[in-house]
């Protein structure tokens, strides 16, 4: 992906169409790195298509050139739907089995006052132009519509790059739960 004009770069709530969907599952898969396609086998696309009507109002994209170039999905302790409460039972049983073991969190563990960054990636050939800081930026209002005063993530230790990103963009670390670093940050912090 070139480098896009910023007059071309928009960020935007996800939809219920099935281009969004597939989106949402592949930037999904990309920030568990490929773990989707390990819990699910073959049908990891399919399971998490399936997921996202549910999501996509708690999705944010950020097209460039008018092409999807990232996605941030957020959840709090109040959201009355969670990866939990999918259509299909059998999905529902594998989504919560992986989302906790690749993400390490439940909707359950989410704190009161926390936004929980649920998933945030942007695709390789879109990186390094501050894309990454627009996304957790634009979730900023979604805490703040909600009475909330911190974003939070869990983020695999072995994740180098994304520690350096979530540290250069004003996260601290609060805690550590097996291989996952907890990282939260005021919303009132003055970063993107």
């Amino acid at each position: 992906m070139p480098q896009a004009d910023e007059t071309n770069v928009r960020l935007r709530r996800g939809r219920p169409e099935a281009n969004d969907a597939e989106h949402y599952a592949r930037l999904a898969d990309a920030a568990a790195g490929g773990g989707f396609r390990r819990q699910y086998g073959s049908s990891w696309l399919a399971a998490l298509t399936a997921a996202y009507p549910a999501r996509c109002d708690r999705t944010i994209f950020l097209e460039a050139e008018g092409e999807i170039a990232g996605g941030i999905g957020f959840d709090s302790r109040d959201d009355q739907t969670s990866m939990a409460e999918l259509h299909s039972p059998s999905i529902r049983t594998r989504a919560v089995s992986a989302w906790r073991s690749l993400l390490g969190i439940r909707i359950e563990e989410v704190r009161s006052g926390e936004l929980y960054l649920a998933f945030f990636a942007v695709y390789p050939s879109a990186r390094r132009r501050g894309y990454g800081a627009r996304l957790v930026a634009a979730t900023a209002p979604e805490a703040r519509n909600r009475g909330l005063g911190l974003l939070t993530a869990a983020v695999h230790r072995r994740n180098q790059a994304s520690l350096s990103f979530v540290r250069n963009a004003g996260f601290e670390v609060t805690g550590h739960s097996g291989p996952l670093v907890r990282v939260s940050r005021s919303i009132g912090d003055d970063r993107p």
